[in-house]
């Protein structure tokens, strides 16, 4: 009698239906060890972490001296406002008219092309160059535009005079021999207290240093028409190579001449002078 009583098809017990629902319900886990939200609160913590320590190393920005274009009003005022990208001409496919279109991206200009932007016409910008690396100074057109207290830096790569202050000499890129104005002046008293050896040494780490000091004031010039917040970085000045050569080199400015320093003697030797000039009196 219990050999025919048989449980019906598709009729389970509740022990053999608790495990496949358990199992349905259960969901793969993942097999990386953080999702996409941990790495943006990873990747924005380290943000704020450079920018304060930016901040602390500084005293002035939150950039480590290099502010961004892109955090600036006038990059922003330049793409939507004044050259918004919907209203620029779409590219054809003609390789003449694809010639004669405006050119995206940063600018290369040669030095005659640069001088056209110094601000003599109000519907162009006004650029300038330190160390062929240009600049729209637009937004200190009472300045650098015609009248202006800087007006002879415009249209011009000036650097020569960034590091002389001989604005009316030294409005040019050619730097070389500027160096000298930062090597001490010999005197001949001075220079007996050295051995030939020491004072060809002494010299040479003149030079350096005065070379030095000029990639320090032609950085410094950069950096500061770089990170202003009027003022934008948009191209380069296009040169030959060698173009140097074909000029002749500049003569120091009067004014960085007389600014020389002198040499000082050889350390102790100055002490013993001194002592002995006092013991004779």
């Amino acid at each position: 009698m219990s050999s025919s009583v048989r449980q019906r098809p598709g009729k389970s017990s509740d022990a053999d239906s608790a495990p496949s629902k358990t199992s349905s319900s259960s969901k793969p886990r993942s097999i990386y060890p953080f999702s996409l939200s941990d790495l943006g609160r990873l990747i924005v913590l380290i943000f704020v972490g450079s920018c304060i320590t930016s901040w602390f190393v500084h005293k002035e920005d939150i950039w480590w001296g290099h502010r961004p274009q892109y955090t600036k009003y006038n990059f922003w005022r330049g793409v939507i406002v004044l050259n918004p990208p919907h209203l620029l001409p779409r590219p054809s496919r003609s390789l003449g008219a694809r010639a004669n279109a405006p050119q995206r991206g940063p600018l290369l200009l040669t030095d005659e092309q640069l001088a056209q932007y110094d601000g003599s016409d109000p519907k162009k910008p006004i650029y300038l160059a330190v160390n062929g690396t240009i600049f729209d100074v637009s937004s200190g057109r009472k300045f650098y535009g015609p009248g202006g207290s800087y007006s002879f830096f415009a249209g011009a790569d000036a650097t020569r005079g960034f590091v002389t202050s001989c604005f009316d000499t030294d409005i040019t890129p050619d730097i070389r021999g500027v160096e000298v104005m930062y090597l001490p002046v010999s005197d001949p008293d001075i220079d007996a207290l050295y051995t030939s050896g020491e004072l060809k040494a002494k010299k040479e780490q003149e030079r350096r240093q005065a070379k030095i000091q000029v990639d320090r004031v032609i950085a410094h010039w950069k950096g500061f028409f770089h990170n202003s917040p009027k003022y934008m970085t948009v191209g380069k000045v296009k040169r030959e190579q060698g173009w140097e050569a074909e000029r002749p080199v500049p003569t120091l400015c009067q004014k960085a001449m007389d600014g020389r320093p002198t040499r000082g003697p050889p350390p102790g030797k100055a002490k013993s002078e001194s002592e002995s000039s006092h013991d004779t009196t």
